[in-house]
């Protein structure tokens, strides 16, 4: 009886045999923190019903991911206006390396806490990378749009984004 009740309740596959792709998890985490984006951050009530802030919205819009308004929230503008800032990264010199840094983090204020729209975006390393390949997605459409002398490069950037 146990063993059939075994065979009943297995999925067929072992865990991590998956055919499903490792970034559609995330991508639909980045999907539901801007469905349930909240400028103010209160994420409370129940998202569903729409009892709360945090009510689910219709459009994919990556508010959590620009902020509010149809431009680039000047808080995550690099110099240029049109492109969003990004964090270093340090690599500490070991034997034959110098310390150097790179590209490849979220900007951060003087306390560690990344500025970015949605907080959640930050809560594990793997998802913050996942937000910054958004970033620097924008960055290359706002870049390669600002060359070909577009006039409002960051709000045609985000539209393409989207």
């Amino acid at each position: 009886m146990l063993a059939k009740l075994q065979s009943a309740t297995r999925l067929g596959k072992p865990a991590g045999d998956s055919v499903t792709p490792a970034g559609y998890g995330l991508l639909a985490r980045l999907i539901l923190n801007d469905a349930t984006w909240d400028a103010t951050g209160d994420f409370g009530g129940d998202p569903v019903s729409g009892s709360g802030s945090g009510s689910l919205r219709g459009l994919l819009g990556l508010d959590s991911l620009y902020g509010q308004g149809s431009t680039l929230s000047p808080e995550f503008c690099d110099e240029s206006g049109i492109r969003f800032r990004i964090g270093l990264t340090e690599i500490s010199g070991g034997a034959g390396h110098s310390s150097r840094h790179l590209p490849h983090d979220l900007p951060r204020d003087p306390d560690g806490r990344a500025i970015i729209a949605d907080r959640r975006n930050d809560d594990s390393l793997l998802f913050s990378q996942f937000i910054q390949i958004w970033m620097k997605l924008h960055n290359v459409i706002a870049d390669r749009l600002a060359a070909h002398d577009c006039p409002q490069p960051a709000t045609e950037a985000r539209k393409l984004v989207v």
